[in-house]
């Protein structure tokens, strides 16, 4: 049966076109609102903007970075119109929506900071999406391409031997979830064992994980919330 949310599709092979579309529209628009040459020519602005969107099609990745982040600033935008037509709706006028926002002193400047440091999360958030393990040293990303294949139960050459505690029973040595395999460089081979909760996976997402919830990363959080919270404290004395 046909689905009318399968007409997406027919849009996929257009993305890298509207991917160049959108790099134009927004350099061509930044220059143009800031005018940082300050000559007041737009041709030239379109002109570069061309090229820029050019030179984009050049690089694969940074297309795929666009088309991660794009939904993204949609969905923001959306989710700020919808607020503005839900405060209008319930009788607030838009600039005390813009003040509890921003506040009263530095309104626009705050924000600016409600919409860029979202921006910020989202880009480095698709960046890490988009490269993943080419952001890995280079050993540990052929753990993952199947290259490198070495026997878990014979060491090689700068490795220490695996160690298998006596159990009582029947020893199950191929479950490697109960053991974990120390050597000289942990991402030496592809059929590595890793133990719970390290950062050394093969796996980019189960890396980010770990490390953003690990422990210590949680502590110097709440460390750094506290802080800010008593300098905030602090300075209103």
């Amino acid at each position: 049966m046909a689905n009318p949310l399968e007409i997406t599709a027919l849009f996929e092979p257009f993305s890298i076109v509207f991917s160049s579309l959108f790099v134009f529209v927004m350099v061509f628009g930044v220059l143009a609102a800031t005018d940082p040459f300050k000559i007041g020519n737009k041709g030239i602005y379109a002109f570069l903007a061309v090229v820029t969107a050019f030179m984009m099609l050049g690089f694969p990745k940074l297309i795929d970075v666009i088309r991660g982040i794009v939904p993204w600033f949609v969905l923001i935008f959306v989710f700020i119109a919808l607020l503005l037509m839900v405060g209008q709706f319930m009788g607030l006028p838009l600039d005390e929506i813009r003040q509890v926002l921003g506040g009263a002193a530095n309104s626009g400047r705050n924000i600016f900071l409600w919409i860029f440091i979202p921006a910020i999360i989202i880009l480095v958030m698709v960046i890490g999406n988009v490269f993943q393990q080419e952001l890995l040293p280079s050993d540990q990303q052929s753990g993952t391409s199947g290259s490198q294949t070495t026997n878990p139960q014979t060491p090689t050459q700068g490795t220490t031997p695996t160690i298998v505690p006596q159990l009582d029973g029947p020893s199950r040595v191929d479950d490697r979830d109960a053991f974990t395999r120390t050597t000289d460089n942990p991402f030496d081979s592809a059929n590595q064992v890793y133990g719970q909760g390290t950062t050394g996976t093969p796996d980019y997402q189960e890396n980010v994980f770990n490390t953003f919830f690990n422990p210590r990363v949680l502590g110097l959080v709440m460390i750094l919330v506290i802080a800010m919270a008593a300098v905030l404290t602090i300075t209103r004395i």
